[in-house]
């Protein structure tokens, strides 16, 4: 990739063009070629990055179509609800607005998503985690400590038929009998939740903690701006937030090891 400085597609063009005569020169076996021109970027590191990639339409006109690669948002591992707010995070980073709007923009994201999980607005199959089977599920050996695995046991067990090649969808539920449980055996078929009746109720903190916060604090790793002004506008929040990461009640979201991700924390702790 080259940052050519440019604002004007035909000048970014030009240069690219240029680039490209230069090295082909020097090489005869395989040669390069100009992939694509982006307008705005966010580059994690190499092949993990989402960009607006500018295209030229037959009439002149240019669009602009997002491509996302490497990034936790085009993984099967990750909940529809992490990949919802991070294609939203995302949207606001490659918007082309001011920093600071674009933080502001961020944390009010997260808050909203914040305030819908607290009041039970969020519908069950957004916490849905899907992840397929490279055999049969009989033949894992440590089944206890794989959730999708123990899932698609349970479901054998009901009669079901699930085989090698199969998605499993789960979800994690608090586990009234410990809480020290492995995450496997907090692992439920989402159906089964669903006829349990609110017999078992889904772990909104390991969600904050697992799915929401990880990929959030990578993509607005990046912007400086997003502890700055958290922490200006919330300092006593911010201090307590940081005060209470060796606390019982939200000590499995705020006590996240990096500090740059507090402020985020902070919004989405639940407690």
């Amino acid at each position: 990739m080259v940052y050519s400085n440019e604002t004007e597609l035909p000048k970014a063009m030009e240069l690219g063009k240029k680039i490209k005569l230069e090295i082909n020169k020097r090489h005869k076996i395989l040669e390069i070629d100009i992939d694509g021109v982006f307008k705005n970027m966010l580059l994690l590191r190499k092949k993990k990055y989402a960009a607006l990639k500018i295209v030229e339409q037959p009439d002149g006109q240019l669009l602009s179509q997002r491509e996302v690669k490497g990034l936790d948002l085009v993984r099967r591992d990750w909940c529809p609800l992490s990949k919802d707010i991070g294609h939203k995070v995302l949207g606001e980073i490659l918007s082309g607005a001011p920093r600071e709007e674009v933080v502001e923009r961020i944390h009010a994201h997260l808050m909203a998503l914040r305030d819908a999980i607290k009041a039970n607005q969020v519908p069950l199959d957004k916490f849905i985690i899907t992840k397929g089977l490279t055999k049969n599920p009989k033949e894992y050996a440590d089944a206890k400590n794989m959730p999708h695995v123990k899932v698609a046991l349970d479901l054998i067990a009901k009669g079901k038929s699930v085989k090698s090649g199969d998605f499993v969808g789960y979800v994690v539920c608090k586990n009234s009998a410990s809480s020290d449980a492995q995450l496997a055996q907090r692992a439920y078929d989402p159906a089964y939740v669903v006829a349990m009746q609110g017999g078992l109720e889904l772990d909104l903190k390991w969600y904050l903690t697992n799915q929401i916060l990880p990929p959030v604090a990578r993509l607005i790793g990046p912007i400086e701006e997003t502890d700055a002004v958290s922490r200006a506008k919330n300092t006593h929040e911010h201090a307590r937030a940081r005060c209470a990461c060796a606390c019982a009640p939200c000590g499995s979201v705020c006590g996240w090891p990096s500090a740059d991700v507090v402020p985020a924390c902070f919004i989405l702790c639940s407690c």
